[in-house]
């Protein structure tokens, strides 16, 4: 049996086991932080660290949305449905994340609002 044989069949066997913890751990910070870049550099732009008060918020921020994450996350995945809508969030994400910064979008309530409203005609003509 030649070297290519023989690992291809050791990565062939291997598979890749994460538990659901470190799931949602992994899908909260990469929606919280890699997702949302487009948030941060307007956090960063805007924030005047001069007082304790707003150093306190900035540290407490990033805490903040990792745990709202994790929280609706692990809400959401549970065990029948967990792929499908990991697939499904991360792919409409990635897309409103391309939108952002590539045609300079942002996404807001009316914009959502717009987004249910509109019927297959009118999708059609745009």
């Amino acid at each position: 049996m030649s070297r290519i044989s023989i690992l291809r069949n050791a990565i062939s066997r291997r598979q890749w086991r994460v538990s659901s913890t470190c799931l949602i751990l992994i899908l909260a910070a990469w929606f919280g932080f890699v997702l949302n870049l487009g948030f941060w550099r307007f956090i960063v732009q805007r924030i005047d660290i001069s007082n304790a008060a707003m150093l306190g918020f900035s540290i407490s921020l990033p805490v903040f949305v990792f745990v709202v994450f994790v929280w609706i996350f692990g809400l959401l995945l549970v065990k029948p449905f967990a792929k499908p809508l990991i697939v499904l969030l991360l792919l409409l994400s990635s897309a409103a994340n391309y939108g952002m910064f590539t045609l300079g979008i942002q996404i807001d309530s009316s914009m959502m609002r717009n987004l249910f409203e509109t019927n297959a005609r009118e999708a059609g003509d745009f």
